[in-house]
């Protein structure tokens, strides 16, 4: 299987983005004022910020305002990614998810398995479509993109072990999804769409120690960068050399976990970037800050985090609106709306299904309010359209491929703005939480 994450081509995308559209300095600014005009906009109106900046791009695509950028998978994985996972993780604080590990682990695990089944299996009854590759689009969608409900969340005075615990989820899902994705590909790849029986079975068992190896090496070698660089801090007090140190851990975590690689039967596996980059950003959050930085710099790596996360989203979330084709995906409205119910449903099946076990288990109790609104806060994004546009060209019919980024396109549209809308109206309904 050839690498999925290959930093060699980031420079490539770079140098080839006129092919469609030019991302360069007059673009660039331009995208940042519309950004911050959305913002001020938002302040305003009190909608999801990732939901404006979509709308505001399929707007700008439509009416042929700017012309659309091409959003590859390695500037989305190698440039945004890192630093958006890391930012997230720097600011969960562990302490509001004691309660709540057992939950989070099943649904990172048990759920994302679950939820790609039932996605598979709902492709393949009402579209046909083969099981691999229906399974692959499960996988594809399994991630979840929590920056809209996160920015809802922070408006909304909720408790701050909701907020942890539906941050917590999504991170983890985004390590466990990549890595199911990976697997399925393999199997893509060294078998077609014929998989014998017997292959079948080997399959499963070595692909589950492979699975297990993927995420505890990537979240071993996370939490070892992420300690190395907290003593490391120790011995300086230099704003600006501890945030380059954060820097190094968000990046060179992902960078040296995409490179080594995982030995067995499944071949062309490598460690985790997603859950190393996590699992780093978690230590350096949680201990790091805490035991090698001063008040001030502390300050000032948080300062620029959050900048980072809004300079990343604000981009990406426009980019993903000038992308997306509107015509495209009314002429293929049946595929997409299967996709959408087939994700809804397969997200509500999987989160109340397992936590309600949790719950009679009586290790962890998850309200049915929680439950709720884990099960609104599956919003997609940014990861799942780069793991839709990594399928190689020459792997399925590009009619096939074609087909599956128009639904990718399709069910992120929805579940950032008419499911991300809906949001804060869940909250006010649950009484979780009100406006400020």
């Amino acid at each position: 299987m050839n690498q999925i994450y290959n930093i060699t081509m980031v420079f490539e995308d770079l140098e080839n983005l006129d092919t469609i559209g030019h991302l360069d300095i007059n673009t660039l600014v331009v995208l940042i004022a519309i950004a911050s005009l959305v913002a001020v906009v938002v302040k305003k109106i009190k909608i999801p910020y990732t939901a404006a900046l979509v709308v505001v791009g399929l707007g700008l695509a439509f009416f042929k305002a700017l012309k659309p950028i091409p959003l590859t998978e390695d500037i989305v994985l190698f440039i945004f990614l890192p630093a958006l996972l890391f930012e997230a993780a720097w600011n969960l604080d562990l302490k509001h998810l004691r309660n709540s590990v057992t939950g989070v682990t099943l649904l990172a695990t048990i759920g994302v398995a679950l939820s790609i089944s039932i996605i598979g299996a709902c492709l393949n009854y009402f579209l046909n479509m083969p099981w691999l590759i229906a399974l692959i689009f499960g996988a594809i969608i399994a991630p979840t993109d929590p920056v809209s409900v996160v920015a809802v969340m922070k408006k909304m005075h909720l408790n701050h072990k909701i907020s942890a615990l539906v941050e917590a989820e999504s991170l983890s899902n985004d390590g466990t999804s990549v890595v199911f994705f990976k697997l399925l590909m393999a199997l893509l790849i060294n078998y077609g769409l014929r998989v014998p029986t017997e292959a079948i079975n080997s399959y499963l068992i070595n692909g589950l120690v492979q699975f297990v190896v993927v995420v505890v090496g990537a979240a071993l070698l996370g939490i070892l960068m992420g300690l190395c660089f907290s003593i490391v801090t120790k011995f300086f007090d230099d704003h600006a050399l501890e945030l380059t140190f954060t820097t190094l851990v968000a990046y060179g975590s992902f960078l040296l976990a995409e490179s080594i690689s995982v030995p067995g039967e499944i071949q062309g596996l490598h460690l985790s970037g997603v859950v190393a980059t996590v699992a780093a950003g978690l230590v350096m959050g949680n201990y790091g800050r805490h035991v090698g930085m001063s008040a001030s710099t502390k300050i000032v790596v948080s300062s620029f985090w959050e900048y980072a996360a809004f300079f990343m989203n604000s981009l990406i979330f426009l980019l993903i609106g000038l992308e997306i084709q509107i015509s495209s995906l009314l002429n293929n409205w049946y595929p997409i709306l299967i996709a959408i119910v087939a994700v809804l449903l397969a997200r509500m099946l999987s989160v109340y299904s397992i936590l309600t076990v949790t719950n009679l288990t009586k290790l962890t109790k998850f309200p049915i309010e929680w439950q709720h609104t884990l099960v609104m806060s599956g919003l997609k994004g940014a990861l799942s359209m780069a793991l839709v546009l990594s399928i190689p060209r020459d792997l399925i019919a590009a009619d096939i491929r074609e087909l599956l980024i128009l639904m990718i396109f399709g069910v992120v549209v929805f579940t950032l703005i008419p499911q991300g809308l809906c949001i804060s109206l869940l909250l006010k309904l649950l009484m979780l939480g009100a406006d400020e």
